[in-house]
């Protein structure tokens, strides 16, 4: 018998006023077909029942820790209870989602079938407010996703990923300073120092697109995506292929903030232009967006966002960008299919 066979992997669930639905997240943890696993739940400052729910099921387990902090949002949350976990492999599960009942043991395989990976995510169903389901993949096999594939956009769901404990701490952990995407911003630059991931095609993560109000903050999720590209591509030596797909998700999450900044009420919109972290050629490209977003431009985005949300979603992105503002109407139409050639 391997030893990894035998050894616990690490999960730490963030909660910040969780109470209705923590539960959930911590009974698929107890659900899973292989015992073998350690929780840490960290309560985030809540101001509701979060922490007792957390409570009265580590008095019921030894296999789970609760504790709690000062709020200090899911970043912060999360590398405590990483820095907590007793373990080699580590993940972390939102406290709205869930995991399914064989995800231990299918992950614990996938690291002994595939050794050498630094990152090993797994496939998952998206659950809607309304409760239907869609795979978040549509990959049929194991495969490896590249740096180049990430500056496209995010490929995977990033919580349920498995990595080496001691290589997080090292690298930092989560940065504290972002609210939003701060895991994408994580993973991007250690894969262009040369980390490898791979993603496996069962679906063992429900991500619920419920509950949680970090999943609403699009515009600041995609400024803090937009400048990690843009960091990795200034600060590491690209190939030409990496180049290019650093390219085209900057311009796809480029769109994606004007949509939201456009969908902004007038004082959200000047707090937008306000906040430090926006730039001058941010600020242009925010405010030129109306009148820009055009015949070939908007054709163009198109083809960026087809490299973050393939093709099988482009015909929904359009009514997620809809909006009353004219700007928008060649863009729908070129993601319709109906642009002027």
């Amino acid at each position: 018998m391997s030893h990894m066979s035998t050894e616990r992997i690490g999960i730490t669930i963030a909660a910040y006023n969780a109470q209705g639905y923590l539960a959930r997240a911590v009974e698929s943890v107890l659900a899973q077909t292989d015992e073998n696993w350690q929780l840490v739940i960290v309560d985030d400052g809540s101001t509701d029942s979060t922490l007792s729910v957390a409570q009265r099921y580590a008095d019921a387990d030894s296999r789970i820790t609760a504790i709690t902090q000062e709020n200090a949002d899911a970043a912060a949350a999360r590398n405590r209870g990483m820095s907590m976990l007793d373990t080699t492999w580590v993940t972390y599960l939102d406290a709205d989602d869930e995991l399914e009942a064989a995800y231990v043991s299918e992950m614990r395989d996938f690291l002994q079938a595939f050794p050498g990976f630094d990152y090993y995510s797994c496939n998952g169903i998206v659950i809607a407010p309304n409760g239907s389901k869609e795979l978040h993949s549509g990959r049929t096999q194991p495969h490896e996703i590249s740096l180049s594939d990430m500056l496209n956009g995010c490929q995977i769901i990033n919580a349920g990923t498995l990595q080496r404990k001691a290589a997080f701490l090292e690298s930092g952990g989560f940065d504290e300073s972002l609210h939003f995407s701060e895991d994408y911003c994580f993973m991007l630059p250690t894969l262009a120092q040369g980390k490898r991931l791979i993603a496996t095609n069962r679906p063992l993560y429900r991500y619920h697109t419920t509950h949680s109000g970090r999943k609403s903050s699009h515009f600041e999720a995609d400024l803090n995506a937009f400048q990690i590209i843009e960091t990795v591509a200034h600060t590491y030596d690209l190939s030409e292929e990496e180049l290019k797909a650093s390219q085209d998700g900057r311009a796809a999450h480029r769109l994606l903030m004007a949509r939201s900044f456009w969908s902004m009420g007038c004082k959200q919109r000047q707090e937008t232009l306000d906040n430090p972290r926006i730039d001058e050629e941010i600020k242009r490209m925010l405010l030129s967006s109306r009148r820009v977003m055009t015949g070939v431009y908007a054709e163009r985005l198109q083809k960026a966002l087809h490299a973050i949300i393939g093709e099988k979603k482009a015909r929904a992105i359009w009514t997620v960008m809809y909006s009353p503002y004219r700007m928008v109407k060649p863009l729908r139409d070129a993601l319709r299919g109906r642009a002027q050639q």
